[in-house]
C-alpha cells in the first residue's frame, strides 16, 4: 500500500472551495474537486482525510463528478488480500471545468431572461386583464393613492394597534432621507 502523506485543504484552497460553493457548487464537491486539484491520483480515504469529510459523502461526491465527467478512476488491487482500491484525479484541468461551470451559469442566466421577457410581454398583452387593475394598495401606501393616484407626499399612513385603549389609530410617519 502506499505510504499515508496526506494533505490538507490550505486557506488559499479553502478559499478557492468558498468561490465555487458561491457559484451554486455545493459545498462537498467544491472541496474535493479543489483537493483534487492539487493532489493528483488519491484513494478515497485521502479524499476522506484531506477534505474532512466521511466516507460515505466523498462517495456521493465522487459519484458526481463522474456523472460530470469530471474526474476518472483507475481501479489497483490492494497488496495483500482484500478490496481493490480506486484511484481518482481529475479527468480534465480546474481551468476546464470552471470554463464548464462558466457557460452552465451563463445558460441558466439567459434561461431566466427569456423568461422575464415572456412575463414582460404576457403584461404588456394583457394589462387590461382584471388580475392587472388591482385596487389594493402596494407596500407602504394608502388608499390615498387609490383616490388620488399618487402616494401622499414623503409620508406614509400605519394602523397602530398597541394603544391602552385597544383601538385603531392612524398613526403618520415621516419617510427618511428624502
Amino acid at each position: 500500500m502506499r505510504p499515508e502523506n496526506t494533505s490538507y485543504l490550505a486557506e488559499e484552497e479553502e478559499e478557492l472551495a468558498n468561490l465555487l460553493s458561491g457559484l451554486g457548487i455545493k459545498k462537498n464537491v467544491a472541496r474535493v474537486l479543489v483537493f483534487l486539484a492539487k493532489t493528483p491520483m488519491v484513494t478515497s480515504r485521502e479524499i476522506d482525510r484531506g477534505t474532512d469529510l466521511r466516507h460515505p459523502e466523498v462517495d456521493t461526491v465522487m459519484q458526481y463528478l463522474k456523472k460530470q465527467g469530471w474526474i476518472k478512476s483507475q481501479e489497483h488491487k490492494a497488496i495483500s488480500r482484500g478490496r481493490p482500491v480506486n484511484i481518482y484525479d481529475l479527468a480534465k484541468p480546474i481551468a476546464e471545468i470552471v470554463n464548464s461551470i462558466e457557460k452552465e451559469k451563463i445558460k441558466k442566466a439567459n434561461d431566466q431572461l427569456q423568461q422575464i421577457q415572456k412575463l414582460r410581454n404576457y403584461v404588456s398583452l394583457s394589462k387590461d386583464s382584471a388580475i392587472f387593475q388591482s385596487q389594493t394598495p402596494i407596500c407602504g401606501e394608502t388608499n390615498e393613492k387609490i383616490k388620488t393616484g399618487h402616494p401622499p407626499d414623503n409620508k406614509y399612513r400605519q394602523t397602530d394597534r398597541s394603544q391602552p385603549d385597544g383601538k385603531y389609530h392612524t398613526v403618520q410617519h415621516s419617510v427618511i432621507g428624502t
